[in-house]
């Protein structure tokens, strides 16, 4: 009888040694790319949770605990997972909130970076200076070019190729707004202009400049972006920018039409596009690119953790697992992403 327990027991210790000793990965419920790895799982709660419960469905001797969120101030109704690291698959948004789930911390939203779909928060302590009005627009009202510059995702020293790379790889994008559209021509030129619409005879064919890069002198072609805050949102939005002179005659102010073009990060699309175009003054537009790529990636950002909703990812260990590699999509991109 002694033997047969002592048996039984080794056995039990080799099974939990194969499952530790075997890494569990977490990929994304929607598209696959692979989220973060059960090492970097943490079983941290909060005092705020309605309730602790343990994943279901897991491999046997595989224990992975989450905090239920019921009606919550900050995130509603959820099942959160905590991770103390994330992979690159994974970008933070500037939307930063104070956490009362985790008091003394700040929050920021964290998404999958191929599918855009919402993963759960980054959760970091708040520094001193920070305590008491880390999200009003005075805090940053010191920063400095390379404060700024700090917020993007590429260097000082090599954003300009980088935007020459981005936009050199695709068609010079569009945006219409009404009887308007708007083509972003890179380190060219920005066209305003209307195509004729076959149904209305008086109709006519409109082509406006809205500026020219390094115009203001012919033999610049080296212009450099500066770098602002847009504190009209909260937090304010980092942007490098150029400048586009020279448009069109307007005939109001009797000046060239001028443009300032702001390359901001964004998680609303796949690839850079113009996300908006405003007329700040007479003759003075402003318009907003979305570049996905200048948003930092998770492993580039401050020292946190991660609360992942346990219903936006999957479990390699999860029984579950095997149904979703059945549908052609989520195979393909569990290949694309995670080798």
């Amino acid at each position: 009888m002694k033997q047969l327990f002592l048996s039984l027991l080794l056995l039990c210790m080799v099974v939990s040694c194969e499952t530790k000793g075997k890494e569990v990965h977490f990929y994304c419920r929607v598209c696959g790319a692979l989220i973060a790895n059960y090492s970097s799982w943490t079983d941290k709660t909060s005092s705020k949770a309605h309730s602790r419960l343990e994943l279901g469905s897991l491999e046997k001797g595989l224990h992975i605990h989450y905090d239920q969120f019921i009606g919550n101030i900050d995130w509603g109704t959820a099942q959160m997972l905590y991770f103390q690291n994330i992979s690159d698959s994974v970008s933070i948004l500037p939307d930063k909130k104070s956490c009362t789930n985790f008091p003394g911390h700040i929050s920021s939203s964290i998404q999958c970076n191929h599918c855009k779909s919402s993963l759960g928060f980054f959760v970091e302590t708040v520094d001193d200076e920070e305590e008491f009005g880390y999200d009003l627009p005075e805090d940053y009202s010191q920063y400095t070019q390379d404060d700024i510059a700090d917020m993007l995702a590429v260097d000082e020293d090599h954003i300009d190729a980088f935007l020459d790379d981005t936009f050199h790889s695709i068609s010079a994008p569009v945006h219409s707004v009404g009887y308007w559209s708007y083509r972003y021509n890179h380190k060219q030129s920005i066209e305003q202009f209307h195509k004729k619409r076959e149904t209305q005879s008086n109709d006519l064919d409109l082509n406006w400049s809205l500026g020219s890069f390094a115009s203001q002198n012919s033999h610049d072609t080296t212009q450099h972006g500066t770098y602002g805050l847009d504190t009209s949102s909260t937090p304010p939005i980092p942007f490098y920018a150029y400048h586009y002179a020279n448009g069109q005659m307007c005939d109001e102010t009797k000046k060239p039409r001028e443009t300032e073009v702001r390359f901001e990060p964004c998680g609303v699309s796949q690839k850079a596009m113009i996300q908006s175009v405003r007329e700040v003054s007479l003759c003075k537009y402003v318009i907003h690119v979305c570049v996905p790529a200048l948003i930092k990636k998770a492993s580039e950002t401050r020292n946190g953790f991660y609360a992942v909703k346990a219903d936006a990812v999957i479990a390699s260990a999860d029984r579950r697992f095997n149904e979703l590699l059945n549908r052609d999509f989520f195979q393909e991109e569990l290949f694309l992403y995670s080798v």
